[in-house]
């Protein structure tokens, strides 16, 4: 009766949340007054998590460099969460950007009206939500209250929504991107269910919204981003102490079911420590995964691994920090976290134990790359071995949370880890 009881207060309190956000909204678009201004301005808003970033973010690289738009200021709001990195490697290719914490901004109504009103005031004409996974609540609201005449969103998929809230959220819009192309609203696109690798569909969002053409096939870095990198590594190692080689672990993930044992990740360290005896060990991670760094510690301490090699910087890093250790490290091996995105940008060798949810969408990379290797569950490995990535593996894991993680043996993992260094 209790657990009935708490669940009734919890759907009351979210549908009086979103009713609430709705009303604020409400009173932007009623009581906020656009500026007209000269030249335009165009506003890109992406919202979500750091992984999405670091696979969306080249395509701002190319809007800066573009020709097309030089008739256009560009603006971007992105999470609070990731605002180092941005700041970092992207800041200059904007007028100004705006970043927004997503829980205040649903839960503070103050601050809601704040964020929304500061940019309705701008009088954007032209504004792009290129999010495939959309919340109808964050970065489809924030288009609508801009007023711009042109809003383009992904045509996206109910992942993060149901059918009528996405159908309120679509009618937000004016254009979409499809599989059709660029279309109108009145055009009505169905959710978009196709299964692609999702650097693969911001290069389609550009192509078809903002007709820029990406030749590569993974994030990367520009040769002066590498040098602000490199020059952040030298800098960051020094202040720590920590001298390369060494061997990198990222042990952490946002959810239970994408975390592979401690002692498992124990074992492979050790197997590759007594291999690579020069090597030292570098633990990173957020401050939440400080407690698995310290059990890691202690089972390589019982095995004779001195602790005077290894280093656990679980929340002593910026992200920025975090994307230069990962650079200079000899291997990276990490669960299937942002840490696997940065050792792409980087072109680190880097192991990822992935239990297969969203599979096709964020792993493994399409096409894949010489550094880097996924190690699935065995019965997603034994069906890409057979038939490959193909589509009907990829439906039927991309939707579900995936198997069992602790079903990976570190025997395999192990063998994938040298091929990968010894390559």
């Amino acid at each position: 009766m209790a657990s009935l009881w708490h669940n009734f207060k919890q759907r009351i309190k979210i549908a009086l949340r979103i009713r609430l956000c709705l009303l604020v909204d409400f009173l932007v678009i009623l009581l906020v007054s656009r500026q007209i201004s000269n030249p335009k301005k165009a506003l890109i808003v992406r919202l979500d998590a750091i992984g999405d970033y670091v696979l969306f973010r080249n395509l701002l690289t190319e809007l800066a460099q573009s020709p097309l738009y030089g008739e256009y200021d560009f603006y971007f709001c992105g999470n609070t969460v990731w605002r180092d990195l941005h700041e970092f490697l992207d800041a200059g290719m904007f007028k100004k950007s705006f970043f927004i914490n997503r829980k205040a901004f649903l839960e503070n109504m103050r601050y809601r009206w704040g964020v929304q009103s500061e940019l309705r005031r701008m009088g954007f004409d032209w504004v792009l939500e290129p999010t495939h996974s959309r919340l109808w609540l964050l970065g489809d609201a924030l288009c609508r209250c801009t007023g711009a005449a042109i809003r383009i969103a992904e045509t996206g998929n109910t992942d993060n929504t149901v059918g009528k809230e996405k159908a309120l959220a679509d009618a937000f819009f004016s254009h979409f991107v499809s599989p059709r192309g660029l279309v109108t609203r009145a055009h009505n696109p169905p959710p978009d269910t196709r299964v692609l690798f999702e650097f693969e569909r911001n290069k389609r969002v550009a192509q078809q919204a903002l007709q820029l053409f990406i030749p590569q096939s993974a994030p990367f870095l520009t040769p002066v981003q590498s040098h602000l990198v490199k020059t952040l590594q030298t800098d960051y190692l020094r202040k720590k102490t920590l001298k390369a080689p060494y061997i990198a672990l990222f042990i952490g993930a946002s959810e239970a079911y994408k975390r592979w044992p401690v002692a498992f990740f124990a074992e492979v360290a050790l197997h590759l420590l007594q291999k690579e005896s020069a090597m030292s060990l570098v633990l990173l991670g957020a401050p939440d995964d400080t407690t698995r760094n310290q059990e890691l510690v202690a089972l390589l301490s019982e095995k004779g691994i001195v602790t005077e090699k290894t280093y656990d910087l679980s929340g002593q890093t910026t992200l920025p920090e975090l994307l230069a250790v990962i650079s200079g490290a000899h291997f990276l091996l990490t669960n299937e976290t942002s840490a696997v995105h940065f050792a792409v940008l980087t072109q680190t060798k880097c192991v990822c134990v992935a239990n297969g949810r969203h599979l096709g969408r964020f792993s493994p990379y399409v096409p894949s790359l010489p550094f880097l290797s996924y190690v699935f569950p065995p019965a997603i490995e034994t069906e890409i071995n057979k038939a490959g990535l193909h589509e009907a593996l990829k439906a039927a894991y991309c939707q579900s949370n995936g198997l069992p993680i602790a079903s990976i043996s570190p025997q395999i993992v192990q063998k994938s880890s040298e091929s990968v260094i010894f390559s």
